[in-house]
């Protein structure tokens, strides 16, 4: 008795709660531009209808972030956070100077033209250093040491002047 009356009352809650979500969008495809940026290519689903669109931007606008999967969801999270969390400054090239200092040529995300500044102004500059690759910031810390042990201190010229005496 107390079984069956279980079992119709089990039967009974799977019915109600029978309505699922159906997405309507998915990803189609993921794929970075020449600037590293992310976009993900989205269909919708049952039609050929596709649309470009950065991770970020689909995940600010909360009506279209209801139309996918919570695995699209997901995946669409870790790319805004890749994003996001990219470096936003990058070294293009070095080279040297005629007074012997190492100079960067440093672009920011989305713009065209680089700035040129030695390794010390790239240490000195808190907004370009936080914003930079692991690897960039070793380079250019390497370079402002080389710089700073190339240039005589004014301890050693002191000391110098007094051993002449």
């Amino acid at each position: 008795m107390f079984l069956s009356r279980f079992f119709k009352k089990f039967r009974q809650y799977i019915k109600q709660d029978s309505n699922t979500y159906t997405p309507r969008l998915r990803i189609v495809e993921i794929f970075q531009d020449h600037h590293k940026d992310y976009f993900v290519v989205v269909q919708t689903i049952g039609k050929s209808i596709t649309f470009k669109m950065k991770p970020e931007k689909i995940l600010a606008n909360d009506r279209l972030t209801n139309q996918f999967s919570p695995v699209d969801i997901r995946s669409l999270t870790y790319l805004g956070y890749l994003g996001i969390n990219s470096p936003q400054y990058k070294v293009l090239a070095e080279r040297f100077s005629e007074d012997g200092n190492e100079l960067f040529a440093v672009v920011k995300k989305g713009e065209i033209q680089p700035m040129v500044k030695t390794a010390s102004e790239v240490l000195g500059d808190k907004a370009i250093l936080s914003s930079l690759d692991k690897e960039d910031i070793a380079r250019i810390s390497f370079f402002a040491a080389t710089e700073s042990n190339n240039q005589p201190s004014v301890l050693l010229t002191k000391n110098n002047k007094n051993i002449e005496n």
